[in-house]
């Protein structure tokens, strides 16, 4: 009820959809700044339940099943994966699926296969999976964390007041490393930044590390070729004599010199 005594209904479901909204479009504004890089790649998962038991065991919804699969994510692709983000959304038929995007570099695991393989020693090593709850897709061709969004939009499938007693609606994760590069390139100036985005768009696209250097490299060339232009020098010279060299009158044109009378340099 507020100062008039009208009463006031919030909409907890709408409220809950902004945050998600708001939430997501944060998370892809960070990882916006990893996608150019060279080796990093963003896949998304659409993971099902197989409530009949057609492929296998009959799985229900239960309290943690998404946060065991993140685990089980993390677990598996260690320093590989950068960031990852869901939402959760309710199925016509009443059912609870997830959208997972994930941000990443080399390879990464198609959820409902396990596998085995061998490491550099020849050493047999066996991989369940990481969703046993029934079948996932795997879209390996993202090109923007801002996709996500779509699904964030079907207001019809977020009736938050249907889903099951324990289900969160959303999560998003960014690692340490990942953090660390976005603060950096958020801590560039306008023109340093440009170059970091040229650095990285060059020839496909390089290494976060190598285009960091490269930008870095491009901006003390462009500070070198200014002084040498002499464009924000601001040396003074006292005049010794009457005579001006050509050498000199050129330094002065360029800034390199001031040309001041010998009282202003003594302070007189």
């Amino acid at each position: 009820m507020n100062s008039k005594g009208e009463k006031l209904f919030i909409d907890a479901n709408r409220l809950r959809l902004k945050n998600l909204r708001k939430r997501i479009f944060a998370w892809a504004g960070v990882v916006e700044n990893l996608r150019m890089a060279k080796g990093v790649r963003m896949a998304m998962y659409t993971c099902t339940y197989d409530l009949e038991g057609t492929l296998g065991k009959a799985s229900q919804w239960q309290v943690g099943d998404i946060r065991e699969f993140n685990r089980r994510l993390r677990a598996r692709m260690g320093k590989r994966l950068l960031a990852y983000a869901w939402v959760a959304e309710m199925q016509k038929r009443g059912v609870i699926h997830y959208h997972v995007v994930i941000v990443f570099k080399g390879r990464a695991p198609v959820p409902d296969q396990s596998y085995s393989s061998k490491d550099g020693r020849g050493h047999e090593r066996h991989f369940e999976k990481l969703w046993d709850k029934g079948i996932s897709h795997s879209e390996f061709k993202m090109r923007s964390p801002y996709y996500l969004a779509e699904y964030v939009g079907k207001e019809y499938q977020k009736e938050f007041d249907n889903f099951p007693l324990g289900a969160h609606a959303w999560a998003v994760w960014v690692s340490d490393l990942a953090l660390k590069q976005n603060l950096r390139s958020e801590s560039l100036n306008e023109l340093r930044r440009r170059l970091f985005a040229e650095a990285l768009e060059n020839t496909g696209g390089i290494g976060w590390i190598e285009a960091w250097e490269e930008m870095e490299d491009l901006d003390r060339r462009r500070k070198s070729a200014q002084q040498e232009a002499g464009v924000g020098w601001r040396y003074v010279c006292q005049m010794m004599d009457e005579e001006e060299g050509e050498e000199f009158r050129d330094l002065v044109s360029k800034h390199i010199f001031t040309k001041v009378s010998p009282a202003v340099v003594a302070g007189e």
